[in-house]
């Protein structure tokens, strides 16, 4: 795992894709960081490893898309100064709107998922543009 996690840039959330309402979600530093976190990992379940986005620390966009559209967005926020901004974790959520840019690809990324009904993670950069 942490010779694959490699070619991915540090720091890096390490997150189960079973989900867990964000308690299995872990930010590593570093190689040796990430050594130390995989005692807490669950072996038997597979793992995303994704960049960490400083700027959306604690921030993420929940955008609701039903066949092909947007049809509802909140702006999660964790309270703690955690990473982790899930509602099950004390996040607060409130409704915002968001971009046409914002919109189509959350859209896009249900199409290539093959989802017709599905909530997806917009983090938001800061110079107004968002990843997933």
């Amino acid at each position: 795992m942490i010779d694959e996690a490699e070619v991915l840039a540090f720091q890096m959330v390490v997150k189960n894709t079973r989900g867990h309402k964000g308690k299995a979600v872990f930010l590593a530093r570093d190689k040796h960081h990430l050594a130390d976190l995989s005692h807490l990992i669950r072996h038997e379940a597979p793992y995303l490893f994704q960049k960490y986005v400083k700027e959306s620390h604690g921030r993420a966009v929940r955008v609701i898309v039903v066949g092909g559209r947007a049809v509802g967005t909140m702006l999660r926020c964790s309270t703690d100064g955690g990473m982790q901004s899930n509602c099950s974790l004390g996040g607060v959520r409130m409704m915002c709107s968001l971009s046409e840019q914002g919109k189509q690809l959350a859209i896009q990324v249900s199409n290539i998922l093959g989802m017709d009904v599905c909530g997806i993670d917009l983090l938001m950069k800061d110079n107004g543009s968002f990843c997933v």
